[in-house]
């Protein structure tokens, strides 16, 4: 009934918490290779979810190209295998769904967020897409960068797409959100590949 809709809601949001409400670690390591960053990623996700480890944002650079595909996605369908072999990219699943990314090392930049569940509490699927991303475009529109979220998922300027976010949510109350935005994509070689 709506009675209890109504409940359910008041409850999740006294449940929820704030950016505020959490002692927040970075990470920023030196560039490292796809493997690496996937397994990080999930390894990081589930000591949040477990929580051994308080929420963290980790910013990551690139050590080689790479195509990440969503979760959910085929190889087969996103990955010209010769293409990747000839420009050596490297092909890697990530543990969230979402759109295949195409990186190399010095065009991007790629974050993760690994925060307990009760940050996005309350909140629909879509609404926490955008709560999670809108820390970022505050930072972009304060260097000059015009940018919006654009549902479900996506970081966009005039000029078209920046940046993709992906996520994946642990019954274990923890979700992970990342992003790579791009900003010098060898358009070429990404159709190739």
């Amino acid at each position: 009934s709506a009675a209890d809709v109504a409940t359910a809601v008041r409850r999740a949001l006294a449940e929820a918490t704030s950016w505020y409400d959490h002692d927040w670690q970075l990470i920023h390591e030196p560039p490292q290779g796809a493997v690496h960053h996937m397994a990080l990623d999930q390894v990081l996700l589930e000591e949040v979810a477990a929580g051994r480890r308080s929420p963290t944002l980790r910013v990551w650079e690139w050590a080689e190209p790479a195509v990440v595909i969503g979760s959910f996605q085929s190889v087969r369908n996103e990955v010209d295998p010769d293409g990747a072999d000839r420009h050596r990219i490297a092909v890697v699943r990530r543990i969230s769904g979402g759109g295949a990314m195409f990186i190399e090392p010095g065009n991007t930049i790629t974050y993760s967020i690994y925060a307990p569940a009760s940050l996005v509490e309350g909140l629909s699927f879509q609404e926490y897409y955008a709560f999670l991303d809108d820390w970022v475009l505050r930072g972009l529109t304060g260097v000059g960068i015009k940018a919006w979220y654009q549902p479900l998922n996506d970081i966009v300027s005039a000029e078209g797409k920046i940046g993709g976010a992906a996520q994946k949510r642990l019954s274990g109350g923890a979700v992970l959100h990342h992003v790579t935005m791009s900003y010098d994509i060898d358009a070429d070689k990404m159709v190739q590949v």
